[in-house]
């Protein structure tokens, strides 16, 4: 829980001349009657972000019986106090506030048809404006419409071509309330993941089909392998042939097999690995073996590529980008 305390200010007005000082008294002094609200943050699950200051007294003049021949400076210094918490660092997750309805028809035994998940799962209803798809590509998010095939999540590490559409964001967008950029955000359904994605978005000022979209890392999956240095074709590249030369713990994705069973090669030695394989180099054992082998993984896999900083998910017998693909109507939310 948050601990309160009470936080008093001293505010001192250094005025010209007395006029001055009387006309910031009489603008200042009609704000608190007997108290000014004010609110430290526009999070609406932060019960402490309301305060109030109060007037806790007022020195109208510094000046004392002068000592000498100087004029001390005449100061006019109005005390404060406001109530304040103090709230120990915690990470917020996900946040237990509604954003979306989910329409649901039941029998009449309520109890019952709560438990059955197969039930209720059959009669949810998502309800998405004009039931609108979005396309999330690198950092830019596209809308879809309704009809617009669905295909299957790229499996190519490279950047797909994004559609060809004539759907704007700002006539969506502008239907619901004015978007604040960097400030309003787009919440994501992964089907991979069981916390939602969070970015802020942007207007893309050369193409209004997209919305520049900045992700909280904190909302991305965690990694379930460690690191890798690069994405690499073992086939055309190789230590001191285009990378550096073989280091203890140095880890290399491979988008090629490489190597046959009882024969080496001159850069990778008598490593036998296939395509999506996570590769790395032992000194004590001097030489390269399959860190994590791609044939024999059956649950979704999250690494990172440290030379571009990218997050990429393994599952069903290919590599892409963690949260990149098409979201359909229903599994995405507009936060302005």
């Amino acid at each position: 829980m948050p601990v309160p305390y009470t936080l008093r200010i001293n505010v001192d007005f250094w005025t010209t001349n007395y006029n001055q000082k009387l006309e910031l008294l009489e603008q200042l002094g009609t704000l608190f009657n007997p108290a000014l609200e004010i609110q430290s943050t526009d999070n609406y699950i932060d019960w402490t972000s309301l305060s109030a200051v109060f007037q806790d007294g007022l020195t109208f003049s510094s000046r004392s019986i002068p000592q000498g021949t100087g004029n001390p400076i005449d100061v006019m210094t109005w005390k404060f106090y406001m109530p304040v918490w103090l709230t120990a660092p915690a990470k917020l997750k996900k946040m237990g506030v509604i954003h979306k309805i989910i329409a649901s028809i039941y029998t009449g035994a309520a109890l019952e048809d709560m438990q059955n998940d197969e039930f209720l799962l059959g009669t949810r209803q998502k309800i998405t404006p004009y039931g609108y798809k979005v396309l999330l590509i690198n950092n830019t998010l596209q809308i879809l419409p309704a009809d617009q095939p669905f295909n299957p999540p790229n499996s190519d590490l490279d950047n797909p071509t994004n559609p060809s559409t004539a759907l704007y964001w700002s006539s969506l967008l502008n239907v619901y309330g004015t978007v604040r950029p960097g400030i309003s955000q787009i919440w994501l359904q992964n089907p991979y993941m069981t916390t939602d994605i969070v970015g802020t978005i942007v207007p893309d000022p050369l193409d209004d089909r997209l919305l520049i979209y900045n992700i909280d890392p904190d909302t991305l999956p965690q990694n379930t392998l460690d690191p890798v240095y690069s994405v690499v074709n073992p086939l055309t590249s190789g230590p001191n042939a285009g990378l550096p030369g073989p280091i203890n713990g140095v880890r290399y994705l491979i988008v090629e097999n490489v190597g046959a069973p009882g024969s080496s090669t001159v850069a990778w030695g008598n490593l036998v690995a296939a395509a999506n394989d996570i590769i790395e180099y032992s000194s004590s054992l001097g030489q390269w073996y399959v860190s994590f082998e791609s044939n024999t993984s059956t649950t979704v896999e999250y690494v990172t590529n440290l030379t571009t900083n990218i997050q990429y998910r393994y599952i069903d017998g290919a590599w892409m980008k963690s949260v990149d693909g098409w979201y359909d109507q229903g599994d995405y939310s507009i936060v302005i």
